[in-house]
């Protein structure tokens, strides 16, 4: 990242008339890059964390489904474990 000190001293070393306007204008840039980055890398993690939990949630449900075709597969119900082939829905069972 580049330190906005080192632009306004590599500024001032060209234009030495726009001393004053770079001291208004760099506190501003500071606290303008703090609050940017800050934003950025809270959003990166609410992203990550996001992330994070939609994978719980998938093994979850994925659980619930294995679980559901036990259950149907030990009372003799149709289960998504086995889909039945083309000749199997042609010429049935």
């Amino acid at each position: 990242m580049v330190d906005p000190t080192t632009i306004a001293t590599n500024v001032t070393s060209f234009v030495p008339d726009l001393q004053p306007m770079i001291d208004i204008i760099q506190p501003l840039i500071i606290k303008l890059s703090v609050v940017l980055g800050g934003l950025f890398g809270l959003y990166i993690i609410l992203g990550a964390m996001r992330v994070y939990y939609e994978r719980r949630k998938v093994i979850i449900l994925e659980d619930i489904r294995y679980n559901l075709n036990q259950q149907n597969l030990s009372k003799g119900i149709r289960h998504a474990g086995r889909r039945r082939t083309i000749k199997e829905k042609i010429f049935g069972r």
